[in-house]
């Protein structure tokens, strides 16, 4: 009887130790679990800082703008390198753009992020929308609307330097001092254009009057 009892218990230790593994393992993985489900909810709180980070970084251009900001700078590159707001020549700039990325100005410069990337082409958009700003402040707003900037608008297909040929366009290129070639007849027809919406346009650019 002792020798069955004996065998018996011999047959039971190796499962009873399996049973000890088994509880082992999913005690581990029931610790697993909980800490999976820890880093699960930890990572909406850890994404909740991007707005933040983002926030700061915005806050941060906005300081710099505002450190660099000069009414009578006369410099392209500190209009290009802004973030959001700049000035040239007594105008103020804002860093937006119109629809599809298009740079416009009215009494203000609006200046395309995307089309302001530097180089000489960045130089003369900021002397071309300058230039916008000249013709407006001579012509009056009213004329300059229906005049300038809606049939500017309307032509932003045309290719360059045929857009830039227009008579919407040319004269704000010559009064901006923006460095592009024009023909001498588009650049007659761009100021008997202009002369016939508002004030007489001088032949000479008249940018730093």
């Amino acid at each position: 009887m002792n020798h069955i009892q004996g065998i018996a218990s011999e047959s039971l230790i190796p499962a009873i130790m399996k049973r000890g593994e088994n509880g082992a393992d999913m005690t581990k993985n029931s610790k697993k679990k909980k800490t999976d489900r820890k880093k699960a909810k930890l990572k909406p709180a850890v994404s909740g800082f991007k707005p933040v980070a983002k926030a700061k970084d915005v806050f941060r251009k906005l300081a710099d703008d505002k450190r660099n900001y000069d009414l009578k700078n006369t410099c392209e590159k500190a209009v290009l390198d802004a973030h959001y707001f700049s000035a040239y020549r007594g105008r103020r700039v804002i860093k937006a753009g119109g629809p599809g990325g298009r740079s416009f100005s009215l009494y203000i410069m609006f200046i395309s992020k995307k089309a302001a990337a530097g180089g000489a082409g960045g130089v003369n958009l900021v002397r071309h929308e300058y230039g916008h700003t000249v013709q407006l402040r001579r012509i009056g707003l009213i004329p300059y609307l229906f005049g300038i900037a809606i049939p500017s608008a309307r032509s932003g297909r045309v290719p360059e330097p045929e857009y830039y040929d227009l008579v919407t366009e040319v004269t704000a290129d010559k009064l901006g001092g923006a460095d592009r070639p024009h023909s001498s007849e588009a650049v007659q027809a761009g100021e008997a254009y202009l002369k016939s919406l508002g004030k007489k346009v001088p032949r000479k650019n008249s940018a730093n009057k």
